[in-house]
Order: structure tokens, then sequence, then C-alpha cells
């Protein structure tokens, strides 16, 4: 029998949206929370061990409970699955990222089950392909 992941700790939920601003007032409307900050990032995304290239987002971290944390994430230039994820389902959650002790061991881990990594930034975070199990996908983030 395959050895089951457990997860202790769910870093936040993302939700790939089209117009970040809009998405916070939406979320600003429907919850009590503090003021978000909106930040520009530029990623070096891999897919299948190959550079795609580079590509810039905008995102804004916003804590809705004790326990969870919203990133709203727009992709605002370049290339990148969350485009696709984007044109083929619409504005909704991306993933759910999971903090880990060693990313790379943990994606050997999940490959070994048949799960392919989609995406991923040198070190810094990995997307894993559960959409088929779970409707979304994973992505793996260092725990320090």
């Amino acid at each position: 029998m395959d050895e089951k992941t457990r997860i202790n700790e769910v870093d936040h939920i993302c939700v790939i949206v089209n117009d970040i601003e809009k998405a916070i007032e939406r979320v600003s409307r429907t919850f009590q929370i503090p003021p978000i900050k909106v930040e520009e990032y530029a990623s070096t995304a891999r897919s299948q061990g190959k550079d795609i290239g580079k590509y810039k987002v905008k995102l804004a971290m916003v804590k809705i409970a004790n326990n969870v944390i919203l990133e709203l994430l727009q992709i605002t230039e370049g290339k990148s699955i969350e485009q696709d994820w984007l044109k083929k389902h619409g504005e909704t959650i991306h993933h759910m990222a999971i903090k880990v002790d060693d990313i790379d061991k943990e994606a050997s881990k999940w490959e070994t089950k048949g799960i392919r990594i989609l995406q991923e930034d040198h070190g810094k975070w990995i997307y894993l392909d559960t959409e088929n199990i779970l409707g979304m996908n994973i992505e793996l983030v260092p725990s320090a």
C-alpha cells in the first residue's frame, strides 16, 4: 500500500483573478480584514526541467481567519500555468500551499505516486498536478 501524505501546515489558499483590485474590493466587502497590500513579483518558471521564461504577478496575502491566508494572484505579464488555469476555470481556487521541510524531497515522494510537477521556481516553490484528486493543485513551499 502506498504511504499516505500527511499535511501538517497549510501556508495559504490561492485564488487566481483577472483583476486584483476588483477581487480585493469583493473580499473587503465580505470579510472583516486588515488593510490589504498588493505586491508585484517576477518569477522564473520551470516546467518539466526546462525554463519557460519570466512572468510577473500582482499578489495580495489576505488573512481572512486566524488560521487561513487567502492569496489573490493576478498574472500581469508572461506565460504561466496560472494563466492557463484562469482561461480554463475562471476566477477560482488554483492551489493550496503546504509547508514542507525539503520541497525537492517532498516533490519526489509525490512523483513516486504518479503526481507530476507542473511548474517550479528554483527551490522557492513547486506546483504539483493534483487537479484530478482535489480539483486544485498543491504548492510546496519551504517551511523555513
